[in-house]
């Protein structure tokens, strides 16, 4: 849903109970969401001056790419946050950067499910694994065991090599 700033009055908080929709777009760089599937935002929007306060409750499915396989998994996040929607960045407010008169509440959801993950996603169960194509994961001690073990045969020619007689 998109609301123009004219229409939050000051004083007088505009109450939110909407269903965000989202187009493939707002994922773009969004990582590690890859999409919502069902979102839903409550609360109120609080107007003082240019500066726009958020209170939202926010419960969504969204599926996330897992930090170790980047295989998509969904998972419910709820999110309770207030936020300044500032029209640019100043020493007034903290919060996020909504150029414009119009305030999109669906990047505004996406952007506050973003900020509360964590880090390191990782879906229930995942597993670190332990090789691929071109790699593997090694302990400290098979990698010390992998140089001990390790032979190079371009240096086979340099065995016969008497440096000792040669002047």
């Amino acid at each position: 849903m998109i609301i123009t700033r004219s229409q939050i009055v000051p004083n007088h908080p505009t109450i939110l109970d909407e269903e965000e929709t989202f187009d493939k777009s707002f994922f773009k760089d969004s990582y590690p969401i890859s999409d919502i599937k069902k979102c839903h935002l409550e609360g109120q929007l609080n107007r003082t001056g240019d500066i726009v306060t958020a209170h939202l409750h926010i419960e969504a499915v969204a599926t996330l790419l897992d930090s170790y396989t980047n295989k998509p998994f969904d998972q419910k996040v709820i999110v309770d946050e207030a936020a300044d929607l500032l029209l640019e960045e100043n020493d007034q407010g903290e919060g996020y950067i909504v150029p414009g008169g119009q305030i999109d509440l669906s990047e505004i959801a996406l952007r506050m499910i973003r900020s509360s993950l964590p880090i390191k996603i990782l879906k229930p169960g995942s597993r670190l694994p332990k090789s691929g194509e071109g790699y593997s994961v090694l302990s400290e001690e098979e990698v010390l065991k992998q140089k001990h073990e390790s032979y190079n045969p371009a240096f086979d020619a340099l065995k016969d090599l008497d440096i000792k007689n040669k002047k």
